[in-house]
């Protein structure tokens, strides 16, 4: 249906492990800093979240502190200031620049009636708010030891510092004292008249040396109800003339919104409850930024394993869900480093242990069940690399040690849930395979960097395993297959493209559109454009008629054994799974009216219900002499159909239930594309 693409255009939305709280802010909004998850916003009339990260105007997605001044809500990262509106729109921002700024990694941030003032790690610094576009005078002072917090009151401030309590009057060495030998004073909070301190030591009322608590860790201090409650590393207490423990848990802050009738917490690694409820509210998001694979399941659900946690992230379009919270499905240990699924929605985990234990298993998302180990038909280790193919089977990539090495095809006998077919590759090229693509009539897998070996080996149905000819000179780093089967290869310093057993094209940074030699992910999208991913530059675009745009951004995480999956969703939309987080691309293609050639196609019955009907019809004005394509969510192709006339008649329909795609084709390419399902 398209004659040419004038533009294309993409939106990013970053997920990110949003549980690992530092601090609690509130003002109508619940107002939460991570660790490396951004600014998240709780809304308690409705117990909605919202996440600002590095996409939304962050310079960092470790958030360190908030001050709220008005409708502005100031968020400290390292690297600099963000301004937010109520709405949680990006109005205004600082970059720290290192001329002015001896300080880039601040701890805190408070503001006077005049001052931007901030705590770091030897001392403070302080500008003036209505120079916050062009701070070119940054007056600071040195103190020789770390400032966490600072409470400003009337007529002085008071700092909670690595090496105690401080007052000061005007910022110099002359007039701040010490007042509290109190090392590592986290928080401050001015009640009443009195002011009360917390921190590594515990907490207490300085003002009148009275309320010592010393149990755990204290992070804020709050007067709520005229009760004065802490937040400590070992759960909440309650001030009545002693210290009451109300919760366990590592509880980072607490509050009590209007709509509570009891105090909201929230713990780290949790979420928030309140005393009347142990039900957690839990921030959307991942099980963990490290992300090494993902899955699409037919009915839409992603999947996706970790690098540091055995936990797995759940995500319908809409919301998420943590699974194997508590390894209640009983992994062993390890990295659950593969995750793959086949066209009935059965989903396979493989392990990176380097040991033998099981590091094969299946699951049933629907099922009410924990995964189950399956054996393999070798003494292998560690499961490098997985793939389903068209025909269902599961090819993985296994090795033991530096020196044995296999490619494992298992094939499911019909109608025979646990009777499994093995074929076993042995060759000297094969190590560490870790990716996969399926050609037209073999399977390709290449050698993983980790291992030292270039090559990229072609496996027959057979059994037997040749390789691809010419020097490729490098490992493999990501492998896929274009709309017509042929063979795209993301080396470690070029792009190669493969028909059969050859290279026929090579890519380098200076001789296309690649935004560097080195491709770390590889995708194709439904139109047959091929999408590059470079970690730390950004996306390099080929579409299916050879030209080229680039879109930079997302983030850059080194790391040994890093993976980089891509992944086209059934709404076409890109998700990229980085060791800094999940990004979701929405690709808009910017299609003119006056690019539209084509009168469409039609297809009926549609959806396509195979115990009520016999056939399935495609038909147009102009469909002679064409090609149709159909192709599952996977990107799989399940059938291919020449026309001879002005419909296309489909019998004996023989797919799944699910959501397929078809493209149609002459000899002009593509000339119209589109969707239908199937129900059984």
């Amino acid at each position: 249906m398209l004659l040419f693409l004038i533009s294309i255009s993409i939106t990013s939305t970053l997920y990110l492990r949003t549980d690992r709280f530092t601090s609690l802010e509130y003002s109508n909004y619940i107002y939460i800093t991570t660790d490396d998850g951004g600014f998240l916003a709780f809304n308690p009339e409705d117990s909605t979240w919202e996440n600002r990260t590095i996409i939304s105007g962050l310079f960092s997605n470790t958030t360190k502190d908030i001050s709220i001044r008005n409708d502005t809500i100031w968020v400290l990262t390292p690297g600099g200031i963000t301004l937010f509106n109520r709405a949680l729109e990006s109005i205004n921002s600082l970059e720290f620049n290192p001329l002015f700024f001896n300080d880039t990694n601040p701890n805190t941030i408070v503001l006077d009636s005049a001052r931007v003032i901030l705590g770091g790690e030897t001392g403070l610094q302080w500008f003036r708010i209505s120079d916050f576009d062009n701070p070119n005078r940054v007056d600071h002072i040195d103190y020789g030891f770390n400032i966490f917090d600072i409470l400003p009151l009337d007529t002085c401030y008071f700092l909670g510092t690595s090496k105690g309590i401080y007052k000061t009057y005007a910022f110099s060495n002359t007039d701040t004292v010490k007042i509290e030998n109190l090392h590592n004073t986290y928080t401050l909070k001015k009640i009443g008249a009195s002011i009360w301190a917390g921190g590594s030591w515990g907490c207490k009322n300085v003002t009148e040396d009275s309320a010592a608590f010393s149990l755990h860790t204290v992070r804020q201090i709050a007067e709520i109800d005229n009760k004065i409650y802490i937040a400590t590393s070992g759960g909440l207490y309650e001030y009545n003339g002693g210290w009451d423990s109300l919760s366990s848990g590592d509880v980072r802050g607490v509050c009590k919104p209007d709509s509570y009738d009891s105090p909201l917490l929230i713990v780290r690694g949790e979420g928030f409850f309140t005393l009347s409820s142990t039900d957690y509210i839990r921030p959307p998001g991942l099980a963990s930024n490290k992300v090494c694979d993902l899955t699409q399941t037919p009915d839409g659900t992603i999947y996706i394993v970790h690098r540091n946690t055995r936990r797995v992230s759940k995500f319908d379009g809409k919301e998420w869900e943590i699974l194997n919270r508590n390894n209640e499905w009983g992994f062993p240990g390890g990295i659950l480093f593969n995750i793959e699924s086949d066209s009935e929605g059965r989903i396979y985990f493989g392990f990176w242990y380097w040991n033998i234990v099981p590091i094969l298993y299946q699951w049933k998302a629907d099922e009410d069940s924990f995964p189950q180990p399956i054996e393999l038909p070798v003494p292998a280790g560690t499961i490098g690399g997985m793939m389903v193919d068209r025909n269902d089977d599961l090819w993985i990539g296994a090795f033991a040690g530096a020196t044995n090495d296999w490619i494992l095809k298992m094939h499911r006998v019909v109608g025979e849930e646990d009777s499994l077919l093995w074929t076993v590759y042995t060759d000297p090229s094969i190590k560490w395979v870790r990716v996969f693509a399926e050609g037209a009539k073999a399977i390709y897998g290449g050698n993983s960097p980790t291992s030292g070996g270039a090559g990229i080996h072609i496996l027959s149905p057979l059994g037997s395993v040749s390789n691809v000819t010419g020097n490729l000179g490098s490992s493999t780093v990501s492998i896929a297959t274009d709309l017509g089967y042929d063979i795209w290869a993301g080396l470690e310093n070029n792009l190669v493209h493969i028909s059969g057993d050859e290279i026929i094209e090579v890519f380098y940074a200076s001789n296309s559109g690649l935004l560097s030699d080195k491709v770390d992910g590889l995708a194709f999208d439904f139109q047959g454009g091929m999408w590059c991913y470079h970690s730390g530059e950004g996306l390099s675009y080929r579409g299916p008629e050879g030209n080229w745009e680039r879109f930079r951004g997302f983030s850059f995480v080194e790391g040994d054994d890093v993976t980089y999956p891509l992944h086209f969703s059934q709404s076409h939309h890109l998700f990229i799974g980085t060791y800094d987080g999940l990004y979701e691309v929405d690709i808009d293609f910017n299609i003119p009216e006056d690019s539209l050639k084509y009168p469409g196609t039609n297809v009926y019955p549609n959806p396509f219900n195979v115990n009520e009907h016999d056939a399935l019809y495609f038909s147009s004005s102009d469909l002679l002499n064409k090609t149709i394509y159909i192709y599952d969510i996977y990107g799989r192709r399940k059938g291919e159909y020449q026309t001879s006339g002005d419909y296309l008649r489909i019998e004996g329909v023989d797919l799944p239930s699910g959501l397929y795609f078809y493209v149609v084709k002459g000899e002009e390419g593509v000339v119209d594309k589109g969707r239908f399902v199937v129900v059984r």
